[in-house]
């Protein structure tokens, strides 16, 4: 939602809000229909997507009384993907869960350390935090009133070759290209998979 954004736009990238939420609705269609059978997609709100609320409740209010909300317009409801709110919790094994968050919502700051944002809402919260606002990959173990809990930082799954990467002007941003994933079932550590690319 560039268009939307409140930093510094790339001019051709002005008017390309259709563009863009076309681009996410069929990139949500490829992840649910490759998703198994009987398994539930759920989409936690980024910085990004608050980009909209934020437009629209300082420039036209009234319009978000009638559902003027982007999840509609990129069919969440039509690919039944459940939109979720921050701090989710999810099974990660050992018996253990792990709260879900993008990452923006704590205005933690940043760390130059993967993990080091995800230590801070862990601290924050006194469990296991998985967040992504970061695009780093990292974990870090922290005791909270006895306890052993962590925070760990999920990688970015996009290209930076593409069109919208235009603004770095070449240069290698600090993230982890890659994913993270849990495995409910697994009964020798609660901490997430983490698969580079």
């Amino acid at each position: 939602m560039h268009s939307l954004s409140q930093h510094r736009r790339n001019p051709r990238w002005e008017d390309a809000l259709e563009r863009e939420l076309n681009a996410l609705r069929v990139w949500l269609a490829r992840i649910s229909k490759r998703s198994p059978k009987g398994c539930d997609v759920s989409y936690l709100e980024g910085n990004h997507e608050v980009r909209w609320s934020t437009y629209v409740q300082g420039r036209a209010p009234v319009m978000r009384n009638i559902g003027l909300d982007w999840d509609r317009y990129v069919g969440l409801q039509d690919l039944d993907i459940k939109r979720v709110k921050p701090g989710l919790k999810v099974p990660c094994g050992q018996g253990q869960k792990v709260a879900i968050y993008h990452g923006h919502e704590g205005r933690l700051g940043g760390s130059k350390f993967a993990g080091g944002v995800a230590y801070k809402f862990a601290t924050e919260h006194g469990c296991n935090i998985h967040i992504g606002h970061t695009h780093k990959m990292g974990l870090q173990v922290l005791k909270v009133g006895g306890r052993q809990v962590y925070g760990a930082e999920g990688g970015y799954g996009g290209d930076i070759r593409k069109a919208a990467f235009d603004f770095i002007n070449g240069r290698k941003p600090p993230w982890t290209l890659g994913f993270t994933y849990y495995d409910s079932e697994q009964n020798h550590s609660p901490f997430p998979n983490f698969v580079r690319v």
